[in-house]
């Protein structure tokens, strides 16, 4: 694709941030809202993307799908927020955009040099988009320094969503035999028995704090095998890490092996954290308690809304239709289109 610069007469890419195996990240210019965004894009074959093994269904168009959806619903000052989906007119191939961050560093980065206060003030952030997540029932599942980015005044993002899933599924299938995940902050029995649920997130959170906190890895240098071994049986020591008792507690009951001894709630470390920086009030901002608010999980109107999804297929067979969808204030106008925009867009319908 180096030799495309613009999609569908709207995005003009203008450098590439990322790459994965699938598809490449590119900062790009949104001629239409006069906006830089960040553009997901898939580079893959459509016979790479028929074979691929998605974590969600096999097909990793789906889970690309999947991913933009889970994004879509989610209003929260500390998570990446997403902007559109579509496919490529020339290629065929699915993309979505979302927010770009400008001067942004990964977390290990932004933490370098700061004080232990400032360290913890990051981490609360994190903690807050997990508290929001496992709230709204959706498991992170690769919680890591790169998927945690800091902006210039400060403000954590977290993002990368393609292996996030709903609660309800908290275990893969067992034909899937590729690890999900990143091996080094991937909890022992994600890694064993594919199990996810919110202890599993706050492991990660743990290695992820660890790491910042200590300035690297507990198992920095390990190879592949080794890295399996240590998540498996390996418990960090914390004890040598010159940070108040307080934090190498919350650390010693995340890094547990055993999920039971383990924090059960994102917000049962925050308050620790709250108490050690003497903010009793963190998680009270008012942009956090709007969050929950906002973008709330669908319910209520599914009628309403398979009969206008109905109409929208026949529109894609190249039938005109107009619907007027009307009622009182605080009925659920606006959740209802917010909803249709989002199932067409992944439909591929503009």
């Amino acid at each position: 694709m180096s030799d495309k610069t613009i999609i569908n007469h709207r995005y003009q890419l203008i450098q590439k941030l990322g790459q994965g195996g699938m598809g490449v990240v590119y900062r790009a210019h949104d001629r239409l809202n006069k906006q830089q965004v960040a553009l997901k894009y898939v580079t893959a074959s459509q016979r790479e993307l028929h074979f691929s093994n998605s974590s969600h269904s096999g097909d990793f168009l789906v889970a690309l799908a999947d991913e933009f959806r889970i994004l879509a619903t989610l209003r929260h000052p500390n998570i990446i927020s997403v902007l559109d989906y579509g496919f490529d007119a020339e290629t065929n191939h699915p993309y979505y955009t979302m927010e770009y961050i400008e001067s942004a560093q990964t977390l290990q980065r932004a933490g370098r040099g700061k004080s232990i206060n400032e360290k913890v003030g990051l981490l609360v952030q994190v903690l807050q988009a997990l508290i929001y997540l496992h709230r709204r029932g959706i498991i992170h599942r690769d919680l890591k320094p790169d998927n945690i980015l800091v902006q210039a005044d400060g403000r954590v993002k977290v993002l990368d969503f393609g292996l996030a899933i709903r609660a309800d599924r908290r275990r893969d299938s067992a034909e899937d035999n590729r690890v999900i995940g990143t091996l080094a902050y991937i909890a022992p029995e994600a890694l064993s028995n594919g199990i996810f649920n919110q202890q599993t997130d706050l492991y990660s959170f743990g290695m992820v704090a660890y790491e910042l906190l200590n300035d690297k890895h507990p198992f920095v240098g390990q190879g592949y095998q080794e890295l399996i071994d240590s998540a498996l049986n390996a418990i960090p020591d914390v004890s040598h890490l010159d940070v108040p008792e307080p934090l190498t507690m919350v650390l010693s009951r995340l890094l547990s092996k055993d999920p039971e001894d383990r924090f059960q709630d994102a917000r049962d470390i925050l308050k620790i954290y709250a108490d050690y920086t003497q903010q009793a009030t963190l998680y009270e901002a008012v942009a956090v308690r709007e969050s929950f608010l906002q973008g709330a999980e669908f319910v209520g109107r599914e009628a309403e809304l398979a009969t206008i999804m109905h109409y929208l297929d026949v529109t894609q067979d190249g039938s005109g239709n107009m619907i007027l969808v009307g009622g009182e204030s605080g009925v659920g106008k606006s959740r209802l289109l917010t909803e249709i925009r989002t199932q067409a867009l992944v439909r591929g319908v503009q």
